[in-house]
């Protein structure tokens, strides 16, 4: 899928979310405007943003203590 397909997925998904989950539709907006966050969803063989962000979200579970980078 292409970087602009999969970016309207996600702003799609985003728009959904926002109202019962406003973490996951900022989330969904900060990777449909970031080319980075996009080449690495766009890896994933589902496509969706929703099964990008549990495989964050399990990530992050695995190490509750790492510090996020800012940058």
């Amino acid at each position: 899928m292409d970087a602009a397909t999969l970016a309207r997925h996600f702003r799609a998904f985003g728009r959904g979310a926002a109202p019962e989950s406003p973490l996951y539709g900022r989330l969904a907006e900060l990777v449909a405007g970031s080319p980075e966050l996009l080449a690495l969803a766009a890896r994933s063989p589902e496509g969706t943003p929703m099964v990008f962000l549990a495989a964050v979200h399990d990530e992050l579970l695995r190490d509750p203590d790492h510090a996020p980078t800012v940058g």
